[in-house]
């Protein structure tokens, strides 16, 4: 929901003043690291608070920090396209760290699924002993139910209650 400036409670949680104050080091911190020339970055640094004073009355107080971000990365941005000299060469190493980066993404995708087999790994380990040998079997060693009853002297049924009962847990402590 779009909050506007007139709004009560947009103006109890982030009145312009306090967000000038909570943000403007770090913007200015932000931009410095980008530009490397204290003059640029105060002027990027300004112009960025010009932008959020002109959209104040479209903030959306829980999206803040993600409007900073976006509009410092845009001012860097433009600031850069009409500096005159630098060539396209710098301008196309800094563009690049504002182009979304795909690998990034991978990485982060990574993480997340590195951190998902983590947790079912040590899901795994807490299933009692046989049941955890029974659910390796089949779903990581590709053996039948069949066989697998076959190698531990146990029916087939037995197998697959033991499969479904480990899934079961694995699902219940995954998603808890």
């Amino acid at each position: 929901m779009l909050l506007s400036a007139d709004n009560d409670e947009f103006k109890q949680k982030y009145s312009f003043e306090e967000i000038f104050q909570i943000y403007n080091q770090l913007i200015f911190s932000l931009i410095l690291r980008k530009v490397r020339e204290r003059n640029h970055a105060i002027e990027i640094t300004q112009e960025v608070f010009i932008h959020l004073w002109s959209y104040r009355k479209n903030l959306i107080p829980e999206k803040i920090e993600a409007i900073i971000n976006k509009t410092c990365r845009q001012a860097i941005s433009k600031f850069y396209k009409r500096l005159p000299g630098q060539g396209t060469t710098f301008y196309i190493e800094e563009l690049n760290l504002y182009l979304p980066d795909e690998s990034e993404e991978a990485l982060e995708q990574k993480l997340k699924r590195e951190f998902q087999l983590d947790q079912l790994h040590a899901a795994i380990e807490t299933l009692p002993y046989k049941r955890k040998m029974i659910l390796l079997a089949n779903k990581i060693e590709g053996k039948t139910q069949k066989q697998i009853a076959s190698e531990m002297n146990i029916s087939r049924s037995a197998v697959e209650n033991q499969i479904h009962k480990a899934i079961q847990f694995l699902k219940s402590k995954l998603t808890s």
